[in-house]
């Protein structure tokens, strides 16, 4: 599993749109909230949360990569200087030819 194991060697995070309270009793019920070593949510703003999470955990933001879906999630990245990679969907088919980034068509099957 990409999240077990992923976790052992480097922080992971999370960081959404949706809000903090509901992601929090989403992933408690997943089982999988304790591989996350932080997690963000709405209303805290993508930017602010790469920026806090860059700063407190002294990262070098050119070796961390922000998988996402959105035109949010990429100018995050963007501003932030993180490498990105775009989770392709039926929603964002618009940003494959503008998005100059890695892609992966699913993310449980093309990461592991």
């Amino acid at each position: 599993d990409f999240l077990s194991v992923s976790s052992n060697f480097v922080p992971v995070f999370l960081i959404t749109a949706t809000p903090k309270s509901e992601i929090e009793r989403v992933l408690k019920r997943l089982s999988i909230h304790q591989y996350f070593s932080s997690i963000h949510g709405f209303p805290e703003n993508k930017t602010a949360a790469l920026e806090s999470v860059i700063a407190s955990w002294r990262l070098n933001p050119h070796r961390c990569v922000f998988f996402g879906d959105t035109r949010e999630d990429f100018k995050a990245a963007a501003a932030s200087g993180l490498n990105f990679i775009l989770r392709k969907t039926d929603f964002n088919s618009d940003m494959f030819a503008a998005c100059r980034s890695d892609m992966i068509d699913n993310f449980l099957f093309d990461v592991v």
